[in-house]
């Protein structure tokens, strides 16, 4: 994923969730609840990635390992790749 500093954003989010009591509100721990928010922002970042490619832009993420630019439109029937698994 492109967030720097991931390992430290992980611990100050697990954290926060933790102190305002998000994990005791539902009834999950707080490090459950931090992966669900990291996992999904990597699912935007993905999301965000195939758009441009598929309206034919570049498109260069920050940081991580989309830091290459993407060219050529995107086909509706070509694959897309993710990083989940289930």
């Amino acid at each position: 994923m492109g967030l720097k500093n991931e390992k430290e954003f992980r611990k100050e989010l697990e954290s926060l969730i933790n102190r305002r009591g998000v994990d005791n509100d539902l009834h999950t721990p707080d490090f459950m609840i931090t992966e669900w928010i990291i996992q999904s922002l990597k699912g935007q970042q993905n999301l965000l990635r195939d758009r441009e490619v598929w309206h034919g832009r570049d498109f260069k993420f920050m940081a991580g390992k989309f830091d290459q630019p993407l060219t050529g439109p995107r086909k509706s029937s070509d694959p897309v790749e993710t990083e989940f698994e289930p």
